[in-house]
């Protein structure tokens, strides 16, 4: 007699997951059923590892993005911060301050970084691009796709000391090159 676990505990009737509970039940029955059963296990057993290999290889078809993926996934940051408020302000034009949070994931044992879209009010959107890098245990930020900017944007690193406190944020200049100008730009941890 075949007692089917899978039907008794409502777990679903994959071939898979019935073969792994199935296979060494069956060995009670006479010749032909237990021939037949352990071959129909075998071929759940062998078509379970397939779609598990298949669904890792593809997966895993790119390394960085496989990379990226367990680094965004567990997010253990070298720096402080998880979450950084980037705050970008005396542009010329700009007529408010910008603010963006920008979450952090690491990406190698020395750097953490981070991506989001901002929006200069008086200017335009674009992007910023935060990196925190443990050998100068500093945060740096980039701002690039703003409208009228013509080159990679510049600006100091903050100490990740300034940037983990929880006291004002600390300045740097920042200079966007092109029709936008010159300001300021601050980085503080949100968590």
């Amino acid at each position: 007699m075949i007692i089917e676990i899978s039907s008794i505990f409502g777990i679903s009737h994959s071939p898979f997951i019935c073969a792994l509970v199935n296979f060494r039940m069956n060995f009670n029955n006479d010749k032909i059923d237990n021939f037949m059963n352990t071959s129909n296990n075998f071929k759940g057993l062998f078509i379970g590892i397939l779609l598990i290999a298949a669904t890792t290889f593809s997966l895993m078809g790119s390394n960085t993005i496989a990379t990226e993926s367990f680094a965004q996934s567990t997010n253990n940051v070298v720096g402080c911060a998880h979450a950084v408020t980037v705050t970008i302000s005396g542009l010329p034009k700009q007529t408010d301050d910008s603010n963006t949070q920008v979450a952090l994931s690491n990406i190698n044992p020395n750097e953490d970084k981070g991506e989001a879209n901002i929006n200069i009010p008086g200017i335009g959107s674009g992007h910023v691009f935060v990196v925190y890098n443990l050998n100068s245990n500093a945060y740096f930020a980039y701002v690039f796709n703003i409208p009228g900017q013509n080159g990679p944007s510049f600006s100091d690193g903050i100490p990740a000391a300034n940037v983990c406190s929880s006291a004002s944020p600390h300045s740097v200049n920042l200079v966007i090159p092109g029709n936008v100008g010159s300001g300021s730009l601050a980085i503080s941890k949100v968590n």
